[in-house]
């Protein structure tokens, strides 16, 4: 009988947690691959491509290095309508979703690798916006972002979407053109298919994504700041503060809601440019709303 309920009480509690995680990954071999960024292998080889790859050169890059700009310790980005579009929510109404593929037209290219923008089933181009890839690259490769987590606030629907989208869209080195624009490949006839490094997904850490549409950014952020002190004190890390993290978000009212925390945030209406992410990093922290002024 012992043996009974001592089995029963295992089988509750492992349900239960494992209800508790489904806002943050879908399933334990995704959160094994979605937390990569933070093994020391992953490090290790991080370090080492970034040694043999020329890579870009940056003004948060160069300042950090000197030590004229403190780094947050964390980084929480919004998803519709600020790292890619279209927001779920139009595909939805649109009755179009899944199956999501690669786009054929890239795939066939020159210069770009299979997963630099995606296909609905219906046929809608789904993208990353402003610098994304370029900005989701320099935090898994350079290694003064390392001590940085990386996580994800978002009430996009259906999350499970979202993170089919987040395994397929690739990251690699973004160069500049001539323009000096930091969120397109140079393409020219004879240019060389970039390496990719990792997708999308493999930046983040599990720990700090919520997808919860019922759920307001406020909420969130709180619960991610009790998550990520759970994990930084049984690694006897400095507890975090609001005042450690930055988040960007293309919703002016989410932006107002998540600084009254104490949260550095930055109003991106066009999505991550690099723009917003230099203005974040030069001027963390903030204790205002970063940005362009907001409608309201």
């Amino acid at each position: 009988m012992q043996l009974v309920i001592a089995a029963w009480c295992f089988t509750f509690l492992s349900t239960n947690a494992s209800t508790q995680r489904l806002n943050q990954f879908p399933n334990e071999a995704y959160s094994t691959t979605f937390s990569s960024r933070l093994s020391a292998k992953a490090k290790r080889n991080r370090k080492a491509s970034n040694k043999s790859s020329s890579s870009s050169s940056s003004s948060s890059n160069k300042k950090s290095k000197s030590g004229s700009t403190k780094l947050p310790r964390v980084i929480i980005f919004d998803l519709d309508g600020c790292l890619w579009r279209p927001e779920l929510f139009e595909l939805v109404t649109n009755a179009d979703g899944p199956p999501f593929t690669h786009n054929p037209q890239d795939s066939s290219s020159t210069v770009v690798p299979a997963g630099t923008t995606l296909l609905s089933k219906q046929g809608q181009r789904i993208e990353l916006l402003g610098s994304t890839r370029q900005i989701l690259h320099e935090l898994y490769t350079q290694e003064e972002w390392y001590p940085t987590r990386i996580g994800i606030s978002s009430r996009t629907d259906p999350p499970e979407w979202a993170y089919n989208l987040m395994e397929m869209f690739a990251i690699y080195e973004v160069n500049d053109d001539d323009d000096g624009n930091k969120n397109r490949m140079t393409k020219t006839p004879t240019a060389t298919i970039p390496a990719v490094t990792c997708q999308m997904k493999d930046v983040f850490d599990p720990i700090l994504c919520i997808l919860d549409k019922n759920t307001d950014k406020a909420t969130q952020f709180e619960r991610l700041l009790e998550q990520a002190n759970d994990q930084s004190t049984s690694n006897n890390h400095k507890r975090l503060q609001f005042k450690d993290m930055v988040f960007f978000d293309n919703e002016a009212g989410n932006c107002k809601q998540v600084a009254k925390l104490g949260v550095t945030c930055v109003y991106t209406p066009k999505g991550v440019t690099y723009e917003a992410w230099q203005n974040a990093i030069q001027n963390f922290p903030a204790n205002r709303v970063l940005g362009p002024k907001m409608p309201y």
